[in-house]
């Protein structure tokens, strides 16, 4: 993990949802081992309710009452900073993961299984956060839609 020392200039809010059981019509599916929870426990992740991280993004919520815990199907983290490196351990962890990065700008959804990653931009949020000027107008004319990648390239690409 990098360690900065003083006054971070960069920051931004990104966040993270990881889907730890599927209610089936059955029964609920465990998708991750409690070793894999434990883990993201460590992190700083959190049982929620919020199916998406811009949900969680906004709200930044863990469920109010134990009826509400006992529905939650996803742990979710938020993060003001060095968001790569929060993603950096899910895709080392073979953990899937759905986020929002900067301030909503971005999207990156991962696959473990696949190992097949999703980086798609949202030029909406960069528009309304820099203004439809030359800028704005720049961002989106240079910056590709969505990019398809792999975990390991992205890991590759952000050490």
């Amino acid at each position: 993990m990098k360690i900065r020392n003083g006054f971070v200039s960069n920051s931004s809010s990104s966040s993270f949802i990881v889907q730890f059981k599927d209610s089936g019509i059955e029964k609920e599916q465990w998708q991750l081992p409690e070793k894999t929870i434990e883990k993201l426990r460590k992190i700083g992740f959190r049982v929620t309710t919020d199916p998406n991280p811009l949900e969680y993004y906004y709200r930044n919520s863990e469920p109010r009452n134990s009826e509400e815990y006992n529905n939650s199907y996803n742990m979710g983290f938020g993060v003001t900073c060095n968001e790569q490196d929060i993603a950096r351990t899910l895709i080392k962890n073979k953990i899937s993961f759905k986020m929002m990065g900067h301030y909503c700008h971005y999207t990156i959804i991962y696959d473990a299984k696949t190992d097949q990653l999703i980086h798609a931009h949202n030029f909406g949020n960069e528009l309304a956060m820099y203004g439809v000027d030359s800028i704005g107008f720049r961002i989106m004319k240079e910056t590709p839609k969505y990019e398809k990648s792999t975990g390991k390239k992205y890991l590759e690409e952000t050490v």
